[in-house]
């Protein structure tokens, strides 16, 4: 009988082990976002379901679901335009892309309430064919030019190219700022203008292909494993030495022996500097005549154009690597943000060049708490080059290996790769039957880096933290995600749960400081006003305290210019 009583709590501690497991996949079941469609459910007739915008029939989106759901409902807010996504696996039998778009817009009366202002983007996921198929009332501004250059050029091309994630992205980015025309377009020449740097020339999905092939904007820059210095001589002495070798080898117009301004992770995402992406050429002209300033310290500068408006305007990162200035891409991803056009933002984080703009407001969308593990550095780019390449070998012997899967994982997402190269590892590391917590913690970060996907990192993070609760990062990054969403309380639930673990941690105090004035500047009483004041000049005061000095710095000028110093 005393050996059954000392088993009893392990029992007890299985049984709510497995019962804690069915819960949580229920609460999973719960949570599980509609846009993923059962292909029964299809049909030609009307509409499954109203107020959804994103139907994924093909099962392509999962990863992008959010993000894509975020930009759907932006465009129906601030421009009145209702716009749909629809994925199949492959056309209905009888019909061809530009039908099937046509039949779907009218008879799921897509844009019939906003006065014809709807768009399809519909995607054929076994033809890897894209249509964008606009309303009427929405012709003079989304024109034939532009419908083909989506088509064809945009996200024709990184879906051809088994990267539908970039050629998402890069879509609503175009879509947006075509929508931001929208006041002036009726004077047609601001349309015309735009158009001119698109290629033109009919209906997309007719449109001859082979046309193109010639054509850079038509095929996404692939990767491309030149070793430094190969392509000219080592990177730039200067970074306005760099910057204009760039200017002149996107533009087609090299010297007879250029600086390899592309470091190895550059290179890798962007392939040759003679060939590069479509939006690139868009931009060019303007950054060939525009004026700017080097901000520089020791390995870092920044090209500065101020702080205008327009994405043309967003500043562009080198890096001092083994061999000279060359453009960091992988801090050009993580740190400067699109907005909605014309916005574009710097964010604030654990990252480096942030010394350059001290007195730049700084966005907080990717301010998460500091994982050394994705530090990327460019003077490492050799090494880390050499090293996925060792982890590639590995896993063509061993292809479900976790360590080589995780740790391959880890260096693509610290260098900021796109999506083709990191949800298939992060998908083989979800299957296995127990999941590494490095990953779901990594998967956190990604989802932020990349797509500025909250509700999707949340649950990461949630994740990690069951796998690891004395680590304080999760319930911090937890906290950071809650307060993203506005959802304040469990926001500081967060942080004091990681403060309770890691006292001085200067991250927690930082967020509850932001967090209570936000609270300060919502509050409806004067007496809540004044509690929120006092929480946030008391965590503000443990900040300074905990936290490092610049960050620091930064949030408290925020701070007191919220609570009316």
């Amino acid at each position: 009988m005393a050996r059954l009583a000392r088993l009893r709590p392990w029992l007890l501690l299985v049984v709510l082990t497995a019962a804690l497991g069915l819960l949580w996949q229920q609460h999973r079941a719960d949570q599980a976002d509609p846009a993923f469609a059962p292909l029964a459910e299809f049909s030609l007739e009307a509409r499954p379901r109203s107020g959804q915008y994103l139907f994924d029939y093909a099962g392509r989106l999962e990863y992008y679901r959010e993000g894509a759901e975020r930009y759907l409902e932006a465009l129906r807010r601030q421009h009145g335009i209702e716009a749909m996504i629809v994925t199949l696996p492959d056309l209905p039998q009888g019909y061809g892309l530009d039908t099937l778009a046509v039949d779907l817009v009218n008879r799921w009366r897509i844009g019939s309430d906003s006065g014809g202002r709807g768009l399809l983007l519909l995607l054929i996921d076994s033809r890897q064919q894209a249509r964008l198929e606009v309303g009427y009332a929405l012709e003079p501004l989304f024109t034939d030019a532009f419908s083909g250059y989506i088509e064809d050029v945009q996200l024709g091309a990184y879906y051809r190219a088994n990267d539908l994630g970039t050629g998402l992205v890069a879509v609503m980015e175009e879509i947006e700022a075509r929508a931001q025309l929208q006041p002036i377009a009726d004077e047609g020449a601001t349309v015309a203008l735009a158009d001119s740097a698109l290629l033109s020339g009919g209906a997309g999905a007719q449109r001859d292909l082979n046309a193109y092939q010639d054509d850079a904007r038509v095929t996404p820059a692939a990767a491309t494993l030149v070793p430094p210095g190969s392509v000219g001589e080592a990177g730039a002495a200067t970074p306005d030495d760099a910057w204009q070798s760039m200017l002149r080898q996107w533009a087609g117009k090299p010297r007879a022996r250029e600086p390899d301004i592309y470091s190895a992770m550059t290179r890798l995402a962007m392939g040759d500097p003679k060939h590069p992406d479509p939006r690139v050429i868009q931009a060019l002209a303007h950054w060939q005549q525009a004026d700017y300033e080097v901000l520089q310290d020791d390995d870092h500068a920044l090209i500065w154009f101020g702080q205008r408006k327009g994405w043309d305007n967003a500043p562009f990162l080198f890096c001092r690597g083994a061999t000279g200035w060359q453009f960091d891409i992988v801090h050009q991803r993580i740190l400067v943000v699109m907005g909605s056009a014309p916005d574009w933002y710097v964010v604030a984080g654990d990252y480096p060049y942030l010394n350059l703009l001290p007195a730049v407001s700084l966005s907080s969308r990717k301010d998460m708490p500091p994982l050394p593990a994705l530090r990327y550095r460019c003077s490492d780019d050799s090494a880390i080059l050499s090293q996925m390449e060792q982890l590639q070998q590995r896993l063509k012997l061993a292809p479900n290996d976790p360590a080589s899967l995780l740790e391959l994982l880890r260096l693509r997402i610290s260098t900021a790769q796109r999506p083709n190269l990191v949800q298939p590892l992060l998908q083989r590391l979800l299957a296995l039957e127990s999941i590494p917590p490095d990953a779901l913690q990594y998967a956190a970060v990604y989802q932020i880096n990349a797509f500025l996907q909250y509700r999707t990192a949340l649950d990461f993070a949630e994740r990690y933290s069951a796998q690891r609760p004395e680590d304080s990062w999760g319930y911090n990054m937890q906290g950071f995600l809650h307060y993203r969403l506005s959802q304040f309380e469990q926001a500081l639930q967060a942080h004091r749960q990681a403060l309770a673990l890691e006292p001085a941690s200067g991250y927690a105090h930082a967020q509850l400081a932001r967090i209570y004035t936000q609270l300060y500047r919502r509050g409806e009483t004067q007496v809540q006003r004044e509690r929120y004041r006092r929480l946030a000049e008391a965590a503000l005061g443990q900040a300074l305290v905990t936290g490092e000095a610049g960050p620091v710095a930064r949030l408290s000028r925020w701070v007191q210019a919220r609570l009316g110093y």
